[in-house]
């Protein structure tokens, strides 16, 4: 395992390599990494879960030939599925969830060729998969589905045109995607969002025939692009409460949004993408050029986005992008940004032919100023897990909405950091209810927290 930083003012964003020929494809807010290794050398792919410096390699399934990692969420649960050898050209394909390192759970049947695609910390997961293999070569009668342990497989349905596509599912169990109307018809698109209660709901458009949705947060805010009735193209938009917010004049898309409501994506000028943030009413180019977007934003503001020299970091406007160093190569990707700042992917070195190596970046930023009653709340959150109270996910997670707070403060942002002490005092509880966190504790953190609320002042210092 080897490391390597880069610092520019001030941010540091440190390298690890992790020492596996492979891929990163997932990283939770602990640091822990999950990807697969193998291919590149010919070998069966093996899904691992990469933790505090070791692989693990993820439990296989004794009739499969091997299996992959994608996602990891909060709880340290994986998704991914099983490949088995078969008759079929393309083998067969299970989608699958490990409760860390234990025997796997796979999900339906082989023939579906699904695999998890989104997995959130209640365990709920959305499949992508289909069920033949010669739909699978036509790229027809795709079906994305929700799981959980209690309901088992279910059908998200459709808004009439069959095929859909779900790009994201937050903490609620809230799912946002695409369906179309028509059989057939991309044109007919539109942006849904579905929960297990309620069903499919088309969010509408800003006028025009389309629309998509890209993310939610854990308001149920949505982003994506519709299209207007003047013009055909897509303009980023924001869904709240089921209304349509256009973000930008220009034409674009919304990738993401963090718990603050602040989205990242790309617009377009003189006809070429550039990445974007919209906060607060107000658009901000984040410097990046021509044939650039930005892909993900977390709680803190860290934005992850890609340019055509390579994935890129933003923190401010003072220090504009910041590429992710590399292993000597020039090809390397960035698969994910959590809470924890943390991101996975891989990199080559500059030796010719190399393959892909998993590493993990890990982006610190130095605050101007902070606010001691902040601190004092992230030094209480501390106590918590060092008398075992509470897990290291449940202090990170915890931890990452503070750090948030702080950070949108130093910014002068006061309402973005009000949202961010709310979303703490909102995981608190859910907390308590869950049963992983005493009464008595959580109800001294809540106090503390909403003393804090009610003194909050970020003009100060």
């Amino acid at each position: 395992m080897r490391e390597q930083s880069l610092e520019r003012g001030r941010t540091t964003i440190t390298m690890v390599e992790l020492g596996i020929a492979g891929t990163a494809a997932s990283v939770n807010t602990s640091g822990d990494v999950v990807g697969t290794w193998g291919t590149s050398a010919g070998l069966p792919p093996r899904g691992y879960v990469w933790r505090n410096g070791v692989r693990t390699d993820l439990p296989l399934d004794s009739d499969a030939y091997g299996n992959y990692g994608t996602v990891i969420n909060e709880s340290g649960q994986i998704g991914g599925f099983h490949h088995f050898l078969s008759a079929s050209a393309f083998g067969e394909q299970q989608a699958t969830v490990w409760n860390g390192v234990t025997s796997p759970v796979l999900i339906g049947n082989r023939t579906r060729w699904s695999n998890v695609d989104h997995l959130n910390s209640a365990g709920q997961a959305t499949l992508n998969g289909t069920s033949s293999e010669t739909n699978l070569v036509n790229l027809t009668d795709m079906q994305d589905l929700f799981w959980s342990p209690a309901t088992g497989i279910v059908a998200l349905g459709d808004l009439g045109g069959g095929a859909r596509g779900a790009e994201d599912i937050n903490e609620s169990g809230t799912v946002v995607g695409v369906s179309p109307l028509t059989p057939g018809d991309d044109r007919s698109g539109r942006a849904f969002a579905w929960t297990f209660t309620g069903g499919m709901r088309d969010l509408g458009t800003l006028g025009g025939a389309s629309s998509w949705a890209q993310a939610v947060n854990a308001r149920d805010e949505v982003v994506g692009a519709a299209a207007t009735a003047a013009e055909g193209g897509g303009k980023p938009v924001k869904w709240v409460g089921g209304v349509a917010q256009q973000l930008d004049t220009l034409q674009g898309s919304a990738n993401d949004v963090n718990n603050s409501g602040h989205a990242v994506g790309w617009r377009l000028i003189d006809g070429r993408q550039h990445a974007t943030l919209w906060r607060d009413g107000v658009a901000i180019d984040l410097g990046a050029g021509p044939g650039s977007e930005a892909v993900r934003i977390n709680d803190l503001d860290v934005i992850l986005g890609r340019s055509p020299t390579g994935p890129f970091v933003w923190t401010n406007p003072a220090e504009g992008p910041v590429l992710l160093p590399t292993l000597g190569g020039e090809n390397r990707f960035a698969g994910d940004c959590t809470a924890g700042n943390f991101i996975a992917g891989w990199s080559r070195t500059a030796e010719a032919d190399a393959g892909p190596q998993a590493v993990r970046w890990e982006v610190q930023v130095t605050p101007l100023s902070d606010d001691g009653a902040i601190v004092d709340l992230q030094t209480s959150v501390e106590e918590l897990e060092e008398g075992g109270a509470i897990n290291t996910g449940e202090a990170n997670s915890l931890d990452a909405k503070l750090e948030g707070a702080l950070m949108q403060c130093e910014r002068g942002n006061e309402t973005a950091a009000r949202h961010q002490i709310e979303a703490f005092i909102n995981h608190t509880r859910a907390l308590v209810r869950s049963g992983r966190l005493a009464a008595s504790d959580g109800d001294a953190l809540i106090a503390e927290a909403e003393a804090l609320l009610a003194g909050l002042d970020c003009s100060a210092g």
